[in-house]
C-alpha cells in the first residue's frame, strides 16, 4: 500500500527547515512526502530535498490586505512610541539598549478619548490604567484591536478549503497528516478524519505564554476560543512532537495523548562544517531581526567590546524593515549585518567564526522554555554557546560546559564572561567533538522512526 504523508504550515516558510527535515526523514521511511504552506521554502531548501513535493496556497485578497494593513499598522505605531519613549529615557539621563520601556506619558485630544470611550470594557487589560488602554487604542487603532483576531480565523477555514482542493488536484491521499504549528491544527484534523490518517501536531511554542499575549476582554475571548480548539484536536492527536524537553514539560494537558516525544531542531549533517581556522575573536548571532531577538542588546555589547567582531545574520520581514533599517544606521564599527542564509549554507557561512550568540530576554516564560534553531546549528558547527539563561541552555550547561552565560540586563558582566571563559571554551578540542556529534538530525531521525512504528501499530 502507498503511503502518503502531509504537512501543513499556515506559516510562510521561507527559510523554516523543519517540516522539510520531517518530510525528508518521512521520505526515507518510505513515504512519499508533501508540504502545503503559505509561503514555500527557499530554493536552496527545496534543491536539498527533491524528493517532497512542496505546494504553496495562497491567502484569499481580503484576508492577504487586511492583514498587510495591519502589519504596517502596528510597525507605524510601535517606532512612533518607541521614538516618544526612548526621547524621554534619554532626557532622564538612562541610556535605552531595548525597545521596552513602559508607558508613563502619552497625550490624547478630548475627541480621541470620546472615541474609544465605548471600547474600553472590552479593550482594558489586567492591571492596565484607563489612561494607557485609551492611549494604545487611539495608537493601535480599532481594526488591530478587534478585526485582526478574527480574520485569523477565517484564514484557518481558507486554508483547509485551499488545501484539500490541492490534495484532490494532485491525487493525494494522506496516511500521516503533521500539523507544524498551531493555526494549521484546524486544516490538519479536518483532513485527517477526511482522509483517516493518523494525525501528529508538531508544537513548536506554548502558544498561551506568547511575549504579546493578549489581555483584554475581547482579545481574551478570542483566543479562549483558539486555546478551546487547540486543546479540543490535540486530545484527538495520534502523537505529539515537542521541539525542546521544557516545551513538553509545560504542556502537562498533553499526557493524555498516547504518543508523545521530543524532536529537536538539529541540523542535517550535510549542512555542518567544522574548522579550526577561526578569528577567536568572532561572534554571530542568527534569526530573523525584530525588537524582541534582543538586537540592540547584541549591539550594545559590540560597543563595548570594540576588540570583538559580531556578525547579524538575518533578514526581517517587511512589517519590520523600518525598524531595521534604524538600527542599521546606528551600528558601531565592528558589527556586520548580512542577509539570511538559507541552513543548508550556515554552517559553511559561519565555520570562521568563533561562536554563537542568543541574547533572550530570560524573564519571559515563552523564552525559558524556547530552544531556538539557531541552538543546535551553532553546535552542529562546533560554534560555543553565549546565551542567557533559559531552560535548555542551562541544562547544556551542566551537561558539557561548552559555552558562556551572559546577563540580558548586565552588558558588563556578560562582557567579563564572554572575555574570561570563551578563551577556555574553545580550547577544549575534545569536547567539541562530542558536542557537534549530539548535535546533528540523524540522533533526532530515529525517535522519529521510532514513533511512526508505534503509531503503524496503533492502526
Amino acid at each position: 500500500m502507498k503511503k502518503e504523508a502531509l504537512i501543513l504550515s499556515r506559516k510562510p516558510l521561507n527559510n523554516i527547515s523543519r517540516p522539510s527535515r520531517y518530510a525528508y526523514s518521512l521520505s526515507k521511511f518510505g513515504f512519499v512526502s508533501t508540504i502545503i504552506s503559505y509561503k514555500k521554502p527557499v530554493n536552496e531548501i527545496n534543491a536539498s530535498f527533491p524528493m517532497v513535493n512542496t505546494y504553496q496556497v495562497k491567502r484569499p485578497d481580503f484576508v492577504s490586505r487586511y492583514f498587510s494593513r495591519g502589519r504596517k499598522l502596528k510597525i507605524e505605531n510601535f517606532e512612533k512610541k518607541v521614538e516618544i519613549l526612548k526621547n524621554k529615557a534619554i532626557k532622564k539621563g538612562l541610556k535605552p539598549y531595548s525597545n521596552f520601556f513602559p508607558l508613563d506619558e502619552y497625550k490624547l485630544s478630548l475627541l480621541e478619548k470620546i472615541k474609544v470611550f465605548p471600547l474600553i470594557p472590552l479593550s482594558i487589560r489586567k492591571n492596565e490604567k484607563r489612561k494607557d488602554c485609551q492611549i494604545r487604542l487611539v495608537s493601535n487603532g480599532i481594526f488591530i484591536e478587534f478585526l485582526l483576531p478574527i480574520l485569523n480565523i477565517l484564514s484557518a477555514i481558507t486554508f483547509t478549503y485551499k488545501s484539500n482542493k490541492i490534495l484532490r488536484k494532485r491525487g493525494i491521499k494522506p496516511n500521516l497528516v503533521v500539523a507544524h504549528d498551531n493555526y494549521s491544527l484546524i486544516a490538519a484534523f479536518i483532513l485527517s478524519k477526511k482522509y483517516k490518517a493518523n494525525l501528529i501536531y508538531d508544537c513548536v511554542e506554548d502558544t498561551k505564554s506568547r511575549l504579546h499575549a493578549a489581555e483584554s476582554f475581547f482579545k481574551k475571548n478570542i483566543d479562549k476560543i483558539w486555546f478551546f480548539i487547540e486543546d479540543y484536536i490535540k486530545k484527538k492527536c495520534d502523537a505529539i512532537t515537542y521541539v525542546s524537553e521544557s516545551l513538553k514539560l509545560k504542556n502537562q494537558e498533553d499526557q493524555k495523548v498516547k504518543n508523545l516525544e521530543v524532536i529537536i531542531n538539529k541540523p542535517i549533517i550535510e549542512w555542518t562544517f567544522d574548522s579550526s581556522n577561526f578569528d577567536a575573536k568572532s561572534i554571530c548571532w542568527i534569526g530573523s531581526p525584530y525588537p524582541a531577538q534582543g538586537l540592540e542588546y547584541v549591539i550594545n555589547l559590540a560597543r563595548i567590546m570594540e576588540d570583538y567582531k559580531f556578525t547579524l545574520i538575518g533578514t526581517p520581514l517587511p512589517s519590520w524593515e523600518k525598524w531595521y533599517e534604524k538600527i542599521k544606521s546606528s551600528i558601531p564599527h565592528n558589527v556586520s549585518l548580512i542577509d539570511s542564509i538559507p541552513p543548508t549554507k550556515l554552517g559553511l557561512f559561519i565555520k570562521n567564526i568563533a561562536a554563537g550568540i542568543i541574547p533572550r530576554d530570560e524573564t519571559l516564560s515563552n523564552n525559558q522554555i524556547a530552544l531556538p534553531n539557531k541552538f543546535h546549528e551553532y553546535l552542529g558547527s562546533g560554534k560555543p554557546i553565549i546565551s542567557t539563561g533559559f531552560n535548555e541552555f542551562e541544562k547544556f550547561l551542566k551537561k558539557y560546559d561548552y559555552g558562556v552565560k551572559i546577563y540580558f540586563n548586565d552588558l558588563q558582566k556578560s562582557k567579563e564572561a564572554i572575555i574570561n571563559n570563551l578563551p577556555r571554551v574553545l580550547n577544549n578540542i575534545d569536547l567539541k567533538k562530542k558536542v557537534i556529534a549530539e548535535s546533528v538530525w540523524s540522533k533526532e531521525d530515529s525517535k522519529f522512526e521510532k514513533l511512526l512504528s508505534k503509531l503503524s501499530e496503533n492502526k
